[in-house]
């Protein structure tokens, strides 16, 4: 990978951001997985500098003076590993700063309303204002699919589209995002709320001020599924059983399949779905 450089673009660069893009669209938060990917690429995209022969590298500045987000792009990599930084007149100094944010937007339709969640990773600058990571990562990442084909190293890619144009349509998804948490391991969620205003085409912040938030949590539930076939015809039934993190756990304690077999056919008659 490091002999030649459109193999480390194709090998680290692009193989990156594919995982990032995948997990950036995971609806899923809790335990900083979305933040720990954006982190990982932002570095393989403010050192790929470093792996362009020397005859045909820009300096820092001059990469700066194309993609202006490049700086903030190298301020959050650094401070993201020092935890905090002083040289260089940063951007953004304290690494506390970089955090998940829950955005719940609200829409409308013919149904009623409807919440559209996504989790993304947020930058509070020295400043004051804040920036959506995504947005500095991928204008990054345009700069250099620019920047390596004017210079021989790859061929031309059409420039990755920040956001999508349509408004998003509900779904059985809506509403709904998946949590983690590490036992004994503090659990801190930033949440924004906001909602789509139809007669100026924006969205708007919605006001919390003295609202109250109720959260349900619920025990994880495992399922297995069961295939028996009846002895007369062969005909195959298939059984979805639920199993909680104990019952999981013990199943995979038996050595073979007679006892696995008993033990899932004893949860599915309590289930109900045998007789």
């Amino acid at each position: 990978m490091f002999d030649d450089i459109n193999a480390y673009f194709h090998e680290n660069v692009w193989t990156t951001y594919k995982s990032y893009s995948k997990g950036h669209k995971i609806p899923q938060a809790g335990v900083s997985e979305l933040l720990k990917l954006s982190i990982n690429f932002a570095t393989v995209l403010f050192h790929l500098k470093e792996h362009i022969p020397k005859e045909k590298q820009k300096s820092k500045k001059q990469l700066v003076s194309i993609c202006s987000d490049y700086k903030l792009l190298a301020d959050v990599v650094n401070v993201s590993k020092h935890k905090t930084i002083t040289n260089d007149f940063p951007l953004i100094s304290r690494a506390e700063n970089i955090y998940e944010e829950i955005v719940i937007t609200e829409y409308t339709d013919n149904l009623g309303t409807f919440n559209h969640i996504e989790n993304r990773v947020c930058i509070k600058l020295d400043d004051g204002s804040e920036h959506n990571f995504h947005d500095i990562i991928i204008n990054v990442l345009n700069m250099w699919l620019v920047e390596l084909n004017q210079i021989g190293v790859i061929g031309l890619v059409k420039p990755i589209k920040l956001r999508k144009t349509r408004l998003p349509r509900r779904s059985k998804h809506s509403g709904k995002l998946n949590f983690s948490a590490i036992q004994r391991v503090r659990f801190k969620q930033t949440l924004k709320m906001q909602k789509y205003n139809y007669d100026k085409r924006c969205i708007e912040p919605i006001d919390l001020t003295g609202s109250q938030f109720k959260m349900n949590v619920y025990a994880p539930v495992h399922e297995c599924t069961l295939t028996l076939k009846k002895p007369d015809s062969g005909e195959e039934i298939i059984i979805n059983i639920s199993l909680t993190l104990e019952q999981k756990q013990q199943l995979t304690k038996f050595t073979n399949d007679s006892d696995r077999l008993l033990f899932l056919m004893k949860l599915a008659k309590e289930q109900g779905r045998v007789f």
